[in-house]
C-alpha cells in the first residue's frame, strides 16, 4: 500500500517585513497580490514550484486563464499584473525550459509522508517516556553533572576571553605605527553592501548611488518625491527599512493622485501596449470611395480626374461606373417610397 505524501508551506516570522512584499503591499491591489503569492505557492507545493500539470505524458504549463480558474477569488486583469510583478521582484523566474517557478521553492515548502508521519510521531512517544524514566532515577545525579559541567564552561570561557584578550593586546602593539584601533578584517564570503548616502532637508532619506541615479533617470520630480518621504519621518518618526521601495510605492502613488506624471510606465501586461492593426480595406471600401470621388469630380467640373476614376472603377470591379450609379439612385428611389 502506497503512502500519501502531505505538503505545507513555511512562512517566516518576518515574510510580511521582506522588501518585495512591503512592495506589493504598498500597491493598490497589494494584499490581493500577496494572497494570490501564498496561493501559487500552495498549488505548486507537489510539483517542486513549477507552475505547470501533468497530464499523462504531456506537461501543460500555467497560463493567465489557468490561475483565474484555480484560485477563483482573482480577475483576469490583478493576474496579469501581479505575475509581471513577480517578475521584476524575483518572486518567480523562468526557468531553462521557459516555465514559470516559485524562487526559493526549496526554503518555502515541506512535505513528509504518511508512513514518515507514523514513525516520527511514534519516537516522539517513545522519546518522551525515557525522558520520564531519566528523570525519575536519576534527578540528583543530573543537578550535581549539570553544576560540574556549567563549573567546567565558565572556567574554559574565561580562560579563551583571556587568551583572545592577549593576542588583541599583542596584535594591537606590534601595528600601532599603523593603526590606533584593531580593525577586523571582514570576512571574503560575506557580501559588503553599498554605502548609502542621506538625501533631503532633514537627512533622513538613505539611497545608494545607484538607487538615487536610477530614481533620477526614471522621475523628473525625483526631488519631489524625496521632500515628501523627508518630511513625513520628519514629522511622523516612522522608520523604514528600504526607502527607495518607499519612494516607488505609495510616495509615487501619493503624487500621482496629485496630478504629476512620471516618464516611468506602470507594470503593466505587454498586450495592453499593443497598438490596433490597421484594419484591411475591402474591395466594398475601394468600390464606395471611389464613387463618391467621382460624384464630387462631376460636381466640381474636373472631368479628367472624373474619367480617371471611372478607368480605376472599371479595372477593379470591370463594370462602368456610370451603370453602377443608375442602379444605385433606382434603389434608393424604390426605398424612398416606402418612407
Amino acid at each position: 500500500m502506497s503512502s500519501k505524501r502531505y505538503y505545507w508551506i513555511k512562512l517566516k516570522t518576518n515574510f510580511f517585513n521582506q522588501d518585495e512584499i512591503d512592495f506589493l503591499l504598498s500597491q493598490k491591489n497589494g494584499c490581493e497580490y500577496v494572497v494570490l503569492y501564498q496561493m501559487l505557492c500552495l498549488n505548486t507545493a507537489n510539483t517542486n514550484g513549477k507552475l505547470e500539470n501533468r497530464i499523462g505524458e504531456m506537461i501543460v504549463p500555467y497560463d493567465v486563464d489557468k490561475i483565474v480558474r484555480d484560485t477563483k477569488y482573482f480577475d483576469y486583469d490583478t493576474v496579469v499584473v501581479a505575475l509581471e510583478l513577480y517578475k521584476k521582484l524575483g518572486l518567480i523566474y523562468l526557468n531553462e525550459n521557459d516555465r514559470l517557478m516559485i524562487a526559493n521553492y526549496d526554503e518555502m515548502v515541506g512535505s513528509e509522508t504518511s508512513s514518515a508521519k507514523r514513525v516520527r510521531e511514534w519516537r516522539a512517544k517513545q522519546e518522551t517516556q525515557k525522558k520520564a524514566l531519566q528523570c525519575n532515577n536519576g534527578v540528583n545525579h543530573n543537578v550535581i553533572q549539570e553544576n560540574r559541567d556549567k563549573s567546567l564552561d565558565i572556567r574554559d570561557k574565561d580562560i579563551k576571553d583571556i587568551d583572545k584578550e592577549n593576542n588583541v593586546q599583542m596584535y594591537n602593539k606590534s601595528t600601532s605605527n599603523e593603526h590606533d584601533i584593531l580593525t577586523p578584517t571582514p570576512s571574503k564570503s560575506k557580501k559588503i553592501k553599498p554605502q548609502k548616502h542621506k538625501h533631503g532637508e532633514y537627512k533622513h532619506v538613505l539611497l545608494t548611488d545607484d538607487e538615487f541615479e536610477r530614481l533620477k533617470k526614471d522621475f523628473d520630480f525625483y526631488e519631489e518625491l524625496i521632500k515628501k518621504l523627508d518630511e513625513y519621518i520628519e514629522t511622523s518618526g516612522k522608520r523604514y527599512k528600504n526607502h527607495n521601495l518607499v519612494l516607488r510605492g505609495w510616495v509615487l502613488n501619493w503624487y500621482n493622485e496629485q496630478g504629476y506624471k512620471t516618464s516611468r510606465k506602470e507594470v503593466e501586461p505587454d498586450w495592453l501596449n499593443e497598438k490596433p492593426k490597421p484594419k484591411e480595406e475591402t474591395l466594398e471600401d475601394k468600390t464606395s470611395k471611389l464613387l463618391k470621388m467621382y460624384e464630387v469630380q462631376l460636381k466640381c467640373n474636373q472631368l479628367d480626374q472624373a474619367q480617371e476614376t471611372a478607368k480605376q472603377y472599371k479595372t477593379l470591379t470591370g463594370k462602368d461606373i456610370e451603370e453602377t450609379k443608375k442602379e444605385l439612385d433606382e434603389a434608393l428611389n424604390v426605398l424612398s417610397k416606402y418612407d
